[in-house]
């Protein structure tokens, strides 16, 4: 029955254009699960309450697997120390299971970083494109087409984005005082400026 329901929901999903046939081919998308995080001990938000996929996690929303990877990009950065691409891809994206080494160069690529340049995964701006990189990376852009409009909620699930009240309030008593802006400072002109 839930097969069937599944199905039945797909095909809505299909029918009204939100979802194409080659977004429902994929795995992260299938599952709400961007980053194609494996089942582990970590009893996730908003992670489905029935869980048929054997392999990986399935979310009720694409915006809870998005926060599950900021969450679990966060912890590599705060508990592992892992704070570059490289660092992070070799844990996320082990030998055994993928071609780490190409991993790291498109998602270097991605960010415009060097493999071994420290990133913060806690900054909202570098969050939101190693993001789109891992699901680009996972599912193509296809998934990515699906993910997009769920990230900022996803950040803000996760606490990296705040709601958008408290983010302008903060980035105006953080950007007023100051002279030389740094590349941070620069980049969070940019995104305000951006909307």
């Amino acid at each position: 029955m839930r097969l069937l329901c599944l199905k039945l929901f797909l095909f809505a999903l299909l029918c009204t254009g939100f979802i194409s046939m080659a977004d429902a081919s994929v795995r992260n998308v299938r599952n709400n699960n961007p980053g194609n995080l494996k089942h582990t001990a970590d009893d996730w938000e908003g992670a489905k309450a029935e869980q048929s996929d054997p392999e990986f996690v399935q979310f009720d929303t694409p915006a809870y697997g998005v926060r599950a990877l900021s969450k679990t990009l966060i912890t590599y950065k705060n508990k592992h120390n892992l704070n570059t691409v490289e660092k992070i891809i070799n844990r996320f994206a082990p030998g055994e299971e993928n071609d780490t080494k190409k991993y790291i160069s498109f998602i270097s690529n991605y960010l415009g970083v060097t493999p071994s340049e420290i990133i913060d995964v806690e900054n909202p701006n570098i969050a939101k494109e190693i993001i789109k990189a891992i699901i680009t990376q996972e599912g193509g852009k296809e998934s990515l087409n699906v993910f997009e409009s769920n990230i900022d909620e996803g950040l803000r699930m996760s606490g990296v984005l705040p709601d958008k009240q408290s983010f302008m309030q903060s980035a105006t008593e953080f950007m007023a005082p100051k002279g030389n802006p740094t590349r941070e400072r620069q980049m969070l002109a940019r995104a305000l400026q951006n909307g």
